[in-house]
């Protein structure tokens, strides 16, 4: 299977954030090397606006058979453009499925990338995330403002006076692990969770999701833990 890594050079959270560092590697590496490592995957491309990335990914066993329009590379630009992009080119075989391994989840393993993968493949579905285990449940521990004026639970409690998260209906945060989909979904859809489908639960810190310097630090607290621990 062919996977791609979508490494765009501006990040205002965190600047050159694809090509940070954590324990010596850049994340674009990390990801590459993951990607690699996974049972199913044969071949990394690299999506990118950057030649500075671009050459990073060469170097890291990956390939990069185009350029990503600027247009493509804004803070306001939707990733799954991006995916829509890639998906505009003759890769000269026919590859299913679609599969996206982001750079900002740095703790992932093969064998995660691996789980999205096969829930893909067993089952009928038009893409599969990956998720954690939120430490706030939605249902009575976040809420949104309105126009600006009124809040409101984000998940309302169905009537209920109060709830616990023991007994609450189950609820996972998404993460940036692996994206497993249907080519042609990703190709007419509009946003990806409008489709069927599945979620494979990846386990707290490997399902870090590095947007901000807070994010970083965090990974390279449980990085540095798990390396004494080897």
């Amino acid at each position: 299977m062919r996977a791609f890594i979508f490494a765009r050079s501006g990040s205002k959270g965190i600047t050159d954030k694809n090509l940070a560092d954590l324990g010596g590697k850049t994340l674009l590496k990390r990801a590459i090397e993951v990607a690699l490592e996974s049972t199913y995957i044969h071949e990394v491309v690299v999506s990118t606006d950057s030649e500075r990335i671009a050459s990073e990914a060469k170097a890291c066993g990956a390939v990069v058979p185009f350029m990503r329009p600027d247009h493509l590379a804004t803070d306001t630009s939707a990733e799954l453009d991006s995916w829509k992009h890639a998906l505009s080119f003759e890769w000269g075989d026919e590859f299913e499925p679609f599969l996206s391994v982001p750079v900002t989840s740095p703790l992932k393993t093969p064998e995660d990338i691996d789980a999205v993968i096969t829930e893909y493949l067993n089952n009928d579905l038009d893409i599969v995330v990956s998720a954690m285990q939120p430490s706030h449940f939605p249902g009575f521990n976040l809420v949104e403002q309105q126009d600006g004026r009124e809040w409101s639970l984000v998940k309302a409690l169905r009537g209920q006076c109060s709830a616990h998260r023991q007994t609450s209906t189950r609820c996972l945060g998404l993460t940036t692990v692996c994206y497993a989909a249907r080519k042609e979904f990703v190709k007419h859809t509009e946003n990806i969770l409008f489709g069927r489908f599945g979620v494979v639960e990846i386990p707290w810190p490997r399902s870090i999701d590095i947007d901000e310097p807070r994010d970083l630090d965090l990974a390279r607290y449980y990085f540095g833990t798990s390396s004494e621990r080897n």
